[in-house]
């Protein structure tokens, strides 16, 4: 399940952008297929950040949040298959991972590194 679908990205970054990326010109259809892969990809990114939180994944109500993050990465997936990549794509994209880094580290478990101790100190 994605959590935007095709009429969001097309709203979100314009037809006349979502074209350029499927490099479509004229007043062909959208190629939709590609469109739904790349969200479907970016939906499989999202439930692999936040699957060490124990989130039901799918999630259920995807919040703006999610949407926003998903149209992000489908944008990125489509732009890096054509020749319109740009900085605000790509820095854009760059923002997300290292959101979705920030939830997998949140959830990992503590080190036991040299200043953990399971047991308790005594004579404190």
């Amino acid at each position: 399940m994605a959590y935007a679908t095709i009429d969001m990205f097309v709203h979100e970054f314009g037809e006349p952008a979502v074209r350029r990326m499927l490099n479509q010109v004229g007043d062909e259809p959208l190629d939709t297929a590609r469109i739904e892969t790349a969200l479907n990809q970016a939906s499989a990114e999202l439930d692999d950040a936040f699957r060490p939180t124990g989130a039901v994944l799918p999630l259920a109500s995807p919040g703006a949040f999610i949407v926003s993050q998903c149209l992000d990465i489908a944008r990125y997936r489509l732009a890096n298959s054509s020749d319109v990549m740009d900085d605000e794509i790509r820095k854009r994209y760059e923002n997300v991972k290292a959101r979705l880094d920030q939830i997998k580290d949140y959830a990992a478990p503590p080190s036991t590194g040299a200043f953990y101790s399971a047991s308790p100190r005594r004579g404190w």
